[in-house]
């Protein structure tokens, strides 16, 4: 799978590597591809009965389960959606932030600051988690009661 980089941001596989360790358990960190075919699979579904339910072609399905491309923000949401696997895991191993977090990080440069740091630092797993857990407990300025 191809990384790409945008001036001023983390390469994309930087980036994957935080969002799979915040979330995703599994030791072995399945690509994008391989956790789309064991969904799909393990569900007994043929490649063609997606491809068809998420009106794609049998080959770009393929492309994907062979790491191949790296599908839009909205085809992985279409594949999410019809395999049942989490939306946000699937962004994390496509190495997607999502466009509207992309604009949040053009829009505040302090942001990739805490994600530069966190790769300096090498956080953990467990460290990250609790930088999640913290940020959960933060409201928005928006939100009432702030």
């Amino acid at each position: 799978m191809k990384s790409g980089s945008t001036a001023g941001h983390l390469p994309y596989g930087e980036v994957v590597a935080v969002r799979c360790a915040a979330y995703m358990a599994d030791a072995d960190r399945e690509s994008l591809g391989e956790t789309i075919r064991t969904a799909r699979t393990t569900r007994d579904m043929k490649l063609r009965e997606l491809a068809r339910r998420v009106e794609l072609t049998p080959s770009y399905i393929s492309d994907i389960e062979n790491d191949r491309r790296t599908p839009s923000e909205e085809v992985l949401r279409r594949i999410a959606g019809e395999l049942g696997i989490d939306f946000e895991e699937i962004m994390a191993r496509a190495g997607r932030f999502g466009s509207d977090a992309d604009r949040y990080l053009r829009q505040r440069p302090a942001a990739t600051t805490l994600f530069r740091r966190m790769h300096d630092r090498n956080l953990s797993d467990e460290q990250i988690r609790r930088l999640i857990d913290g940020l959960d407990e933060l409201r928005s300025p928006e939100e009432p009661g702030s």
